[in-house]
Order: structure tokens, then C-alpha cells, then sequence
């Protein structure tokens, strides 16, 4: 299943099945009503402030956003396919789709600098 980076989309794979989650608007709406009013600014900011963790809630009603485009189900089938799909998987999805729905640079893909190199102290050279 091809899927646009570009507009927020990312595959996620559940069991046999792989499902396109695209975040767009009307999935941050699905996932701001689920979530009981939030924004999409404090969904996003919990997420980036979670991501470490296992925030299930969080977690079901971000994949529940992004499957209405393309897979529309009820929250609790969202949950199913979290749970099939397994957290490790979800979080890459969700961190790719919304990535590219904000143009964010994946935190776990960030380049760090590297260290600085200390002069050779042999005396060499």
C-alpha cells in the first residue's frame, strides 16, 4: 500500500493487514473529540512529550484519527489494532505521519554532534 509522507500518511501494520493512517484535518478532529476536546497544538505537545512512554489513551486516539480517512472504524476497533499492531509499531507510525503532517524531523532521527576529538597527547607527529 503506497502512502505520502508528505501528507501525513504512514503504513501500519497490524497481524496480516496494513492499514494507511493519514493525518489530516478531520483526523485531528476524530482524535481532538476523542481525546475530549483537546487541540490539536496540546494533542501534538503531549505526544512529542510522551513519546518514550506508553500513553495508550493518547496512542488509540491518534490511530483512531488516522484510519477515518482510509479504514473508518469505532474507537474500540482503533484499540484492537493498537493492540495488533503491538506499541513499538504504533509509536513509529504515528511518529512518521506526524512528522509529516507538521514537516517535524522524527526525534529519534535528529543527527547529534559528534563529540569533540582531544588532541593526540603522545607527542607524535
Amino acid at each position: 500500500m503506497g502512502t505520502n509522507p508528505l501528507r501525513g500518511e504512514a503504513d501500519l501494520v497490524a497481524g496480516d493487514q496494513t492499514y494507511k493512517l493519514v493525518f489530516d484535518v478531520n483526523a485531528f478532529i476524530c482524535a481532538e473529540q476523542a481525546l475530549g476536546g483537546m487541540t490539536t497544538d496540546e494533542i501534538v505537545e503531549r505526544y512529542e512529550r510522551t513519546q518514550a512512554k506508553a500513553d495508550m489513551t493518547l496512542l488509540r486516539a491518534l490511530v483512531y484519527g488516522g484510519l477515518q480517512r482510509e479504514h473508518p472504524c469505532h474507537l474500540i476497533q482503533a484499540g484492537e489494532i493498537v493492540a495488533d499492531a503491538g506499541i513499538a509499531s504504533v509509536r513509529d507510525a504515528v511518529r512518521t505521519g506526524l512528522g509529516a503532517a507538521f514537516g517535524m524531523k522524527p526525534a529519534e532521527d535528529k543527527e547529534e554532534p559528534d563529540p569533540p576529538v582531544a588532541p593526540d597527547e603522545t607527542g607524535t607527529g
